[in-house]
C-alpha cells in the first residue's frame, strides 16, 4: 500500500509516499473492487525507496494468512489423531463441560448488559441537544457548560461502574466477562469521540443573538441525527463524522468471507483454550518433563512458559484475525469505506492532546501507552475478579523499551523478526502467569479475605496450585 503523506498525516515527508503493509487488503481479492488506484511511488535513491519499489508488500499479508491456515490445518489434524489414539473417536470438544458457560441464560443476561451499554452511548444525543439549547438561552455559559461537562463525566462513569457491577452480581462467565468488557470500552471511546466533535461546534456559538441567528443559517457543521449516532456505533471506527465516505454497494461473497473467517478464528480459539492452554500447567503428556523439572529444584513458571509459547502464537495470530474480519465484516454491511480503529484514537484524543499542550514526544507517546495499558488491565481484572498489574507493568516496560529504538529495530527489516518473535513471548508470559493466579485462587482459598487480598498473588502463598488440575 501507497499512502500519500502530503496532508501531513502520515509518518514520511510531506508530498512524498511511502510504502507500508496493509493489513487491510482482503483475502484471495475479495475486496479488490472497492480498493482505489494508487498513484505510482516516486522514484527515490534512498534505501527505502528502493525497497519500495522492488516489494510488493502485499503479497506478504496474504503469504501470512495462508501461513495462518496451513498452521490451524495442522492443529485441528493432530488433535483429530490424538482423539481417536486416545478415545476411538474425534471429539474437539467436550461441550458437556463448556455447555453452561453458553447457555440460553448466559447469553440474555450479556445482551441486557450490552443493551444497557449501547443505551448508554445514545444518551450523548439527547445531552448535546440540551446543552446546545440552554447556551441559546442562558447568559451565565460558564456555569452551564461546567454544569454539563459534570454530567458528562458522571455518564461515562455509569457507562464503567454498572456494566462492570452487573457482570459480578450476575457471576457470568470469563468469556462473557471479556466480551463485555471489550464493548464496554469500544463505546466508551465512541461516547468520548461523539461528545468532542459536538463540542467543538456547540462551543462556536456565537452569544448575540443576531450572529447566533447568521451562525445557524449557514448550519453548525454537527448533525444530531439519532440516525447518525446509530450508524456511528455500529460503524467500524472510533472517530466520529457527520458522515461517511460510502461504498456503492455490499458485497455479499466479502460478506461470507469475513463472516467464515471471523467464526473459524474464535472457534480455533475456543479450542486452544480448551484443549492446549492448561496442558502446560496441568500435566498430561508434559507430566515426566514437569517431574523431571521439579527434581531438578527449578521453579515451575519459565517451563510454563516456553511449552505456553506455541499457544500464545495462536492465541495471537487467532486474536487479530477474529478483530480484524469482525471490522471488515460491519464495514462491508454498512457500506463504509474508511478505516480508522484504536491506533487513530489513540493517536488524536491521546497523543495530539498531549503534543498540543507542549509535552515531548517521548512523553506523549508513554503516555498513550500507559493509557492503553490500563484499558488491557481493566479487561483482564473484570475476566479473572483480581487485579494483579502484571499485565499492565509487562505491556509498558517492553512498549516503552521498543519506543527506545534499540539496536536499531525500526531501521532494518529484522525488526519485524524481533517483534513476531517477542510479541507471543509477552503473550506467553501473561497467559502463564494468570492461569495460574487463578488456580492459586482455586485451590488455596483465603479463609479470612481483606479487601487488598485481591491486588496479592495468591501463587506465591500456594505450595501446590495444581494438584486437582485437569485438562480436557
Amino acid at each position: 500500500m501507497l499512502v500519500d503523506t502530503a496532508d501531513g498525516e502520515g509518518d514520511g515527508p510531506a508530498g512524498e509516499y511511502v510504502a507500508v503493509v496493509d493489513l487491510q487488503q482482503g483475502v484471495d481479492g475479495v475486496d479488490k473492487p472497492h480498493r482505489p488506484r494508487r498513484p505510482p511511488l516516486r522514484h527515490s535513491s534512498s534505501k527505502a525507496g528502493r525497497m519500495g519499489q522492488e516489494l510488493d508488500l502485499t503479497v506478504h499479508t496474504r503469504t501470512a494468512y495462508h501461513i495462518a491456515f496451513v498452521g490451524v490445518v495442522c492443529y485441528f489434524v493432530n488433535l483429530i489423531l490424538e482423539d481417536i489414539k486416545r478415545d476411538g473417536s474425534a471429539t474437539l470438544l467436550r461441550w458437556e463441560l463448556l455447555g453452561p458457560s453458553f447457555s440460553p441464560s448466559v447469553l440474555l443476561q450479556l445482551t441486557a448488559l450490552w443493551l444497557l451499554v449501547n443505551a448508554f452511548l445514545l444518551a450523548n444525543n439527547l445531552g448535546v441537544r440540551c446543552w446546545r439549547a440552554g447556551r441559546e438561552l442562558y447568559v451565565k455559559r460558564a456555569v452551564w457548560d461546567t454544569l454539563w461537562l459534570l454530567a458528562a463525566l458522571v455518564l461515562h462513569a455509569a457507562m464503567v461502574v454498572v456494566p462492570a457491577a452487573g457482570m459480578h452480581l450476575l457471576d457470568l462467565p470469563t468469556w462473557a466477562r471479556c466480551a463485555l468488557c471489550c464493548e464496554q470500552l469500544r463505546l466508551i471511546m465512541k461516547s468520548y469521540s461523539y461528545l468532542r466533535e459536538h463540542a467543538r461546534t456547540v462551543l462556536s456559538v456565537p452569544a448575540r443573538p443576531a450572529a447566533r441567528a447568521r451562525h445557524s443559517a449557514r448550519a453548525d457543521g454537527a448533525d444530531l441525527s439519532v440516525g447518525h449516532l446509530v450508524y456511528f456505533m455500529f460503524a467500524p471506527t472510533l472517530l466520529y463524522r457527520d458522515s461517511y465516505e460510502r461504498c456503492p454497494r455490499v458485497r455479499p461473497l466479502a460478506v461470507l468471507v469475513h463472516a467464515g473467517v471471523f467464526f473459524a478464528s474464535v472457534f480455533t480459539m475456543v479450542v486452544v483454550c480448551a484443549r492446549s492452554s492448561l496442558r502446560p500447567l496441568c500435566g498430561g503428556e508434559d507430566a515426566p518433563l514437569l517431574a523431571l523439572w521439579t527434581a531438578l529444584g527449578a521453579p515451575r513458571f519459565p517451563l510454563v512458559v516456553i511449552r505456553s509459547y506455541p499457544v500464545a502464537a495462536v492465541m495471537l495470530a487467532g486474536i487479530t484475525t477474529a478483530m480484524h474480519h469482525w471490522h471488515r465484516l460491519f464495514a462491508e454491511l454498512l457500506r463504509f469505506r474508511q478505516r480508522g480503529f484504536t491506533k487513530e484514537w489513540l493517536n488524536k484524543y491521546v497523543y495530539k492532546e498531549m503534543r498540543a499542550h507542549g509535552y515531548n514526544i517521548f512523553l506523549a507517546k508513554i503516555f498513550t501507552i500507559v493509557v492503553s495499558a490500563v484499558w488491557h488491565e481493566y479487561i483482564l481484572a473484570n475476566c479473572f475478579g483480581f487485579l494483579v498489574p502484571f499485565f499492565f507493568f509487562l505491556y509498558t516496560l517492553s512498549t516503552a523499551f521498543v519506543l527506545t529504538e534499540p539496536f536499531g529495530l525500526q531501521k532494518g527489516n529484522y525488526g519485524n523478526l524481533f517483534f513476531l518473535a517477542t510479541i507471543p513471548l509477552g503473550l506467553a508470559l501473561a497467559q502463564s502467569f494468570y492461569f495460574m493466579e487463578v488456580y492459586a485462587r482455586l485451590q488455596c482459598p483465603v479463609v479470612d479475605e481483606r479487601p487488598w487480598d485481591i491486588f496479592v498473588p495468591r501463587q506465591w502463598l500456594c505450595d501446590d496450585p495444581f494438584r486437582n488440575c485437569t485438562f480436557i
